[in-house]
């Protein structure tokens, strides 16, 4: 799905914003701005975010074939080199959960990597990356989206409607007590 937006840029070498689908050969700058994003959020654990990026790259290549990892990039042609030059991206993982009254279909959207590039960021990219997902999970009859925020994201969730939900709680299993 490309949705072409028009977004004025301070920069002159930037030009209007197109979101499109990622496909298999865009993994990588996927696994970029998720590295980003994990060391903007404090995690600086060279051992763990290595660890963390070959998973995240080994889920990433087995599941962009099996229509339950989607995710997005946000280009722009840069207008001295007239190259796209990649800005941002977000992804969407797919769950089908037994339907509720709050989510009749049953499908559950999870948003991450929402993530744009630090030279870049503050122009609308991610605004226009979470539309695109939210308005691609509306034609698909997804329930209920989730996310987990960082604290640099947070504020633009919550303009967009996301809501604290004072009964999902989460519990890490190998630290569960009997």
């Amino acid at each position: 799905m490309d949705v072409s937006v028009a977004i004025p840029m301070e920069k002159e070498s930037i030009s209007s914003i197109n979101v499109r689908a990622a496909i298999p050969q865009d993994i990588p700058f996927l696994l970029q701005c998720r590295e980003l994003m994990f060391r903007d959020m404090g995690y600086n654990q060279e051992d763990l975010l290595k660890q963390v990026i070959h998973a995240s790259e080994e889920y990433m290549n087995s599941h962009i074939y099996k229509h339950d990892f989607f995710a997005w990039i946000a280009e722009s042609k840069n207008v001295k080199s007239k190259k796209e030059e990649l800005l941002g991206t977000g992804a969407l993982i797919i769950d089908h959960h037994i339907p509720s009254p709050r989510n009749p279909m049953g499908y559950l959207g999870y948003i991450f990597n929402l993530a744009v590039l630090p030279h870049i960021r503050r122009k609308g990219i991610a605004t226009k990356i979470l539309h695109v997902i939210l308005d691609w999970c509306v034609t698909r009859n997804i329930g209920i989206v989730t996310l987990h925020s960082s604290e640099m994201g947070y504020s633009l969730y919550q303009k967009m409607g996301f809501k604290s939900d004072e009964y999902y709680l989460t519990l890490d299993p190998r630290t569960y007590q009997h």
